[in-house]
């Protein structure tokens, strides 16, 4: 089997499982986690960006469909990633949002009272 496809399997393979056992508990592990995960998916583009011509041969067909397959999986985990990292950062920024209008709570303006003459437009 090509070198190159093989090192695609491997790196393929290895995200996939950290995807897999991924925790995203405390902020530290989880910045390693993630910077591992970014740089596995950087090998992963290095080495599918290495590969110059389609699988020949029986064995590189065969990694071929375990690649497909594993990408599947890895592109459902990265999301359900991306779907966690999004929930954080939206309590985050309510939880910032909250502080603020406690510390100040006469800064935020309302639109009570507001009119709005509809005769003109």
């Amino acid at each position: 089997m090509n070198q190159t496809i093989h090192r695609l399997v491997q790196v393929s393979d290895e995200l996939l499982q950290l995807l897999k056992t991924l925790t995203l508990a405390d902020n530290e592990q989880r910045d390693e986690e993630i910077s591992k995960v970014e740089k596995l998916l950087e090998e992963r583009g290095a080495a599918i960006a290495a590969i110059d011509s389609p699988a020949k041969t029986a064995e590189e067909l065969a990694a071929a469909k375990t690649l497909v397959q594993m990408n599947k999986e890895i592109v459902v985990n990265l999301q359900r990633l991306k779907a966690k990292l999004k929930i954080d950062m939206d309590k985050m920024a309510l939880k910032k949002k909250m502080n603020r209008k406690y510390d100040h709570p006469y800064d935020m303006t309302t639109n009570e009272g507001a009119f709005i003459d509809k005769r003109d437009v």
